[in-house]
């Protein structure tokens, strides 16, 4: 498994910095880069993102919940779904895209 502690606290920063994070997270969609493929299946086999409501959120999200909740909303898309199966089916000896699919379907 890949390190996404940096990955998380990047957005974590973003969210605290900004209101709307979307820019951010389409310009990771439009990368179809291998490492930002793995990157994004790495932040969501280790982050609670994934997790209904805010269980498992870490402190830094206090006061951002609508920050929070776009980034849920979005690792749960269809884009990022299509984002995963894709890269899946490009890099199939790859584990972490299957165990990310399972996690955002």
């Amino acid at each position: 498994m890949r390190d996404t502690a940096d990955i998380e606290s990047w957005i974590c920063a973003i969210g605290q910095a900004e209101d709307d994070l979307a820019p951010y997270l389409k310009q990771w969609e439009r990368d179809r880069s291998q490492p930002a493929c793995l990157a994004l299946a790495g932040f969501l086999l280790g982050s609670a993102i994934t997790r209904s409501k805010k269980q498992g959120r870490n402190e830094f999200w206090a006061d951002r919940d609508t920050q929070y909740a776009q980034l849920q909303n979005w690792v749960k898309s269809a884009v990022v779904l299509e984002k995963l199966t894709q890269a899946s089916e490009k890099w199939p000896e790859t584990e972490e895209f299957k165990a990310a699919i399972s996690i955002v379907q």
